[in-house]
């Protein structure tokens, strides 16, 4: 199956000029024309970084961009990073990830037990999650433990 996003090069005069555009048949992730950079000069490196990345965050499933933007708003609410890999074991754990989770009446990443979670945004439900934290058991690491000897939280 061809990539989702093709780079193409061309040699021009000693410059490379580096085009993203996506493969046949894929709709394009994002509205804005898709960058096209000569590179050149002593900056060229750090265009063709931003360039390539542009390119691949585009190429991005919808899914894989929101599980970017919970984890990084988890990282951003949690104490440390320790609690963080806490956190972030604890949702794998309950949810495999996935915000659309379900389990009778338990619902989205952290299967909490409210209908609210079904349909929070991922966003909302991490930040759900750590006030249930917070309020129950003070940090993320002690929510693991106890659901590593309970197997519940």
């Amino acid at each position: 199956m061809p990539s989702p996003t093709q780079l193409r090069e061309d040699k021009q005069q000693g410059a490379l000029t580096v085009r993203c555009s996506p493969s046949e048949g894929q709709p394009l992730a994002c509205p804005r024309q898709w960058p096209t950079l000569s590179l050149g000069g002593s900056g060229g490196a750090i265009r063709l970084v931003l360039c390539l990345t542009l390119c691949l965050v585009a190429a991005l499933p919808a899914k894989a961009q929101d599980q970017q933007t919970w984890e990084v708003h988890l990282l951003k609410i949690t104490r440390d990073y320790k609690e963080y890999k806490c956190v972030k074991r604890l949702i794998y754990k309950e949810s495999s990830n996935n915000p659309d989770a379900r389990n009778g009446s338990h619902y989205g990443l952290p299967q909490g037990r409210t209908r609210y979670l079904a349909s929070a945004s991922p966003t909302a439900q991490v930040t759900w999650m750590m006030k249930y934290i917070r309020a129950r058991y003070d940090d993320g690491c002690s929510a693991l433990r106890h659901s590593n000897t309970k197997g519940w939280y």
